[in-house]
């Protein structure tokens, strides 16, 4: 099993003997490695929340995340490609941390044990197959009349419909995504030269920088002196 191969980066001295041995001494400490290794990775919030959520499905099954064959088992059975690729998604994040340290402590006289550790992390993934996405995704654009219909809706005589303006603003001028919008913050607008922009961290837990209109960067500076520093948007009266 999988409990011979491989052990927490806490215990480097354990980690390579006559052969690799795990000191995750039951399939409980196992998966709430892998569970801690999901929430430390750098995806984004509900993608990780996703993976946790394919393993937590996986492990009511009772069948250990270490063999290959159960997860191949489980995977036939799986309703949907998305939740495959959810389940293998979240053991890759895994083996892929774990074959980090074997690769960090092999010595010659390790080697090949080292590289059948190796071959046996790959194959938990490989048990789970998935099919590529087929055809294009088809993107509906809101015509101009739309957006102008719209951004008519908030009553902008109240606080809250001055909120909204900002927010609908801010999805139709700056291109940003829900969560992006959710989490923006007064400091995240900068001047670069002439041309206001957003800093944003976005899918992925990357950065990006979005170049936004004077109209909408005068729209942020005048909301920023309504509701005061800190989210773009919050809870308004």
């Amino acid at each position: 099993s999988m409990n011979e191969l491989i052990q927490p980066e806490n215990e480097p001295e354990n980690i390579l003997r006559t052969e690799i041995h795990i000191t995750v001494h039951n399939e409980s400490d196992l998966s709430s490695q892998i569970l801690a290794t999901i929430w430390a990775s750098d995806k984004a919030p509900a993608t990780k929340r996703k993976y946790a959520e394919a393993i937590e499905r996986y492990l009511e099954t009772e069948q250990s995340v270490s063999d290959a064959a159960a997860l191949a088992n489980y995977a036939h059975v799986l309703p949907s490609n998305t939740a495959r690729l959810h389940l293998r998604a979240a053991i890759k994040l895994w083996t892929e941390k774990q074959a980090k340290v074997l690769k960090g402590t092999v010595t010659p006289e390790t080697a090949v044990s080292v590289q059948a550790a190796l071959w046996r992390l790959e194959s938990l993934v490989d048990a789970i197959p998935t099919k590529a996405e087929k055809g294009e995704t088809v993107h509906v654009w809101l015509t101009k009349p739309e957006q102008k219909w719209l951004l008519r809706l908030p009553n902008r005589q109240r606080h809250k419909g001055q909120r909204d303006n900002v927010l609908l603003r801010l999805l139709l001028g700056a291109g940003l995504r829900r969560q992006e919008a959710a989490q923006l913050r007064f400091e995240q607008i900068k001047q670069l030269g002439a041309v206001p922009v957003l800093q944003i961290r976005g899918k992925g837990n990357k950065n990006r920088i979005v170049p936004i209109g004077n109209n909408l960067g005068n729209l942020l500076d005048w909301w920023k002196l309504k509701a005061g520093a800190g989210y773009v948007l919050r809870s308004v009266n």
